[in-house]
């Protein structure tokens, strides 16, 4: 017989998917890949969600951290979908992008730089 899972347990299996419950990865690449995709339309949040998820020392990632990620491509910040800025796996960026995916940095311009919360 099938049971229901408790509303705890759903919150706790959630948590785990997103890599919220105390997980970490190894690298950048290693969290997009996870995710698929992760919005970051706001480059600080973008920062910041990397920074929960990536395993670096015993006080966890700083910005510098994922920064150089960022800098060494183990995720590209672009518009795959939807419209919206997206970090994703370098290999899987050209089998996202829409046709307005591929206009929009051109249309935009360069995003700007968010000072780390």
């Amino acid at each position: 017989m099938d049971r229901m899972l408790s509303a705890v347990e759903v919150q706790s299996l959630r948590m785990r998917a997103l890599r919220l419950d105390g997980t970490r990865e190894a690298s950048v690449h290693d969290i997009v890949t996870w995710c698929g995709a992760m919005q970051a339309q706001d480059l600080a949040s973008g920062l910041w969600s990397l920074g929960m998820r990536l395993a670096a020392g015993t006080t966890g990632a700083t910005q510098a951290d994922v920064e150089a990620a960022l800098e060494r491509r183990e995720a590209l910040r672009t518009w795959p979908m939807r419209g919206t800025v997206h970090l994703v796996p370098p290999e899987d960026a050209s089998l996202d992008a829409s046709p307005h995916g591929r206009e929009a940095p051109a249309r935009c311009g360069p995003a700007p730089r968010v000072p780390w919360p």
